[in-house]
């Protein structure tokens, strides 16, 4: 499998597989952060950077995998419950991210398949 763009989630990996968690779970979200660099780089055209990541961003996400995606409620919750828990540990860890006061940009608000946004990810926000 291809190395992730961040060092530091590869730490969060390590970190996790010392603490014994599951092959399944660990790979669950290896995938889950992969998906969410992705699209980070994809949409603001730069390498991904976890300091610069904020609540908008994990709530673009989220829609993207909604509309465009249209992924299962069951999906989109896992990705954010990985993408949360990276945060957390990183908010956590002594580096760059702590130093600079961020904390995690992943409010864990779960959804429902009746929840889906009616908005358009391209009309722009005013």
């Amino acid at each position: 499998m291809p190395s992730l763009p961040h060092p530091t989630i590869s730490d969060w990996l390590a970190n996790l597989d010392r603490q014994g968690k599951s092959h399944h779970t660990c790979a669950s979200y290896r995938r889950a952060l992969a998906h969410f660099t992705r699209w980070s780089e994809h949409t603001y055209g730069q390498p991904f950077d976890p300091a610069a990541i904020i609540p908008r961003d994990v709530a673009d996400w989220k829609a993207y995998q909604q509309t465009v995606e249209k992924a299962k409620p069951s999906t989109v919750n896992l990705r954010l419950v990985a993408l949360s828990r990276f945060f957390k540990w990183a908010a956590c860890i002594d580096d760059p991210f702590k130093s600079l006061g961020k904390s995690n940009p992943c409010a864990l608000s779960p959804i429902s398949p009746w929840s889906y946004p009616t908005f358009s990810l391209n009309k722009p926000v005013g």
